[in-house]
């Protein structure tokens, strides 16, 4: 069965979530093809957008609004009987595995990435892929259901002219535990170092959200 979670976000659930997000004026999906067709909110002429790369410096503050965001798509879609319509997390690393061998591609860019790489952590490309494994094994069947981002970095965010963060490209969308959005938005948008500082903090701003 073909689930196509990005025509099923924008036409499904984002007409009932009060979030920063584009609107979604039509989406079909060809099931024979698997081609997709979406008519979504330009708002970049709408809100004044400006798009976020992965190296875009993310204030706390700015954090904060996107987390704020995150918990309201999470949670109106908590435990919601119509998430049965989208992949999970288990469903999208067994398709990546059909389609790529991604075990040895994670070697390669281990060795890489050796001159970045701390050196307890070279050469242990297979503890790497297992821990994404299981990682996305817990976050299928561990803990309560939601609606998912599912390839929420900080790229996939936005900056309005009021200054307001949305999260857009929902290609990845998904059902699955809230962890999974939150670890990888806070994972990648910030410096180690402040993340480790504000680690505790952020969760709590998350869950008070929620």
């Amino acid at each position: 069965l073909f689930r196509s979670g990005e025509t099923h976000f924008f036409m499904r659930f984002r007409p009932r979530i009060e979030m920063e997000a584009p609107r979604g004026y039509f989406g079909g999906v060809d099931p024979r093809s698997w081609r997709s067709f979406l008519v979504m909110e330009d708002i970049a002429a709408t809100k004044g957008a400006q798009f976020a790369i992965p190296t875009t410096p993310i204030s706390r503050e700015q954090l904060e609004d996107l987390l704020g965001n995150m918990a309201k798509y999470h949670g109106a879609c908590w435990e919601d009987p119509e998430l049965d319509v989208l992949k999970t997390p288990n469903d999208f690393f067994h398709n990546l595995s059909t389609l790529v061998r991604m075990g040895p591609r994670t070697a390669v860019g281990m060795e890489r990435a050796k001159s970045v790489i701390p050196a307890s952590l070279y050469g242990h490309a297979d503890k790497l892929w297992e821990g994404t494994r299981r990682a996305l094994d817990l976050a299928t069947n561990d803990g309560p259901r939601t609606l998912l981002h599912g390839d929420g970095h900080v790229g996939q965010v936005y900056i309005t002219g009021d200054g307001r963060m949305g999260h857009t490209d929902w290609q990845g969308t998904m059902a699955g535990a809230w962890f999974l959005d939150y670890a990888y938005l806070v994972s990648t948008a910030l410096e180690p170092d402040d993340r480790r500082a504000w680690d505790s903090e952020l969760l709590e701003h998350y869950l008070e959200k929620l």
